[in-house]
């Protein structure tokens, strides 16, 4: 809650930290993309998109936001003076190079790891799935 965040200045810097840094990873992101395209826009423009998306989190219109970012990303790029294709476009290749990322490194991930866990575990995990999980992993 906001009083534990608020008494603990660790956590709350920590968290600072955090959110600072993934906004920089944000822009970044952006930079890449429409370098990728060759559009040449400017810093300011390009950390007022980011803001705009990482605003757009707290708001969830569709499952994942999906049109939803894409639309508005369009509207920002419009709203700066830029052509709404491009903002779309980039919005599209973003949320595309997202989805690549988390399927390629997921997958490593558990590859990686299988050897870890023993085959009952997965058994009673589709047992469980099967069964529409009125059987809880606590209740064993």
């Amino acid at each position: 809650s906001y009083a534990t965040l608020w008494k603990n200045t660790r956590l709350t810097l920590i968290v600072i930290l955090l959110t600072i840094m993934r906004f920089a990873f944000r822009v970044v992101w952006y930079y890449w993309a429409v370098t990728v395209f060759e559009i040449q826009i400017e810093l300011t423009t390009l950390i007022t998109i980011a803001l705009t998306m990482e605003m757009t989190r707290m708001i969830h219109v569709t499952p994942g936001n999906i049109g939803f970012n894409e639309l508005l990303s369009g509207g920002v790029f419009t709203f700066l003076g830029r052509n709404t294709a491009e903002g779309i476009l980039v919005a599209l290749f973003l949320r595309f190079s997202s989805l690549l990322l988390t399927f390629s490194l997921g997958l490593i991930s558990i590859l990686s790891n299988i050897k870890y866990f023993e085959m009952k575990n997965f058994q009673s995990v589709l047992s469980s799935l099967k069964t529409g999980g009125e059987k809880s992993f606590s209740q064993k």
